[in-house]
């Protein structure tokens, strides 16, 4: 079995909070001031995402930044 890359882990997590909040990607892009190619890209795995940008999302889903990477590292 492959592991999924340290990417495609924040992006499962990204999506995973973001949908349990009710929200369409393109809703949560547009929130964030992003685009939502840039933001799908993030969450399909197929774009880094800086720290600044991880904490933007983070504040975005109402939650702490070390509650997102803790379930990052969890996913491992």
């Amino acid at each position: 079995m492959v592991k999924p890359t340290l990417q495609q882990r924040i992006g499962k997590t990204l999506q995973k909070h973001r949908q349990a909040l009710g929200i369409s990607q393109e809703a949560f892009a547009d929130m964030l001031g992003m685009h939502r190619t840039q933001y799908g890209a993030i969450e399909q795995g197929r774009k880094d995402c800086q720290l600044s940008t991880l904490l933007r999302v983070a504040h975005g889903m109402d939650t702490k930044l070390w509650q997102i990477i803790r379930q990052i590292e969890e996913s491992a």
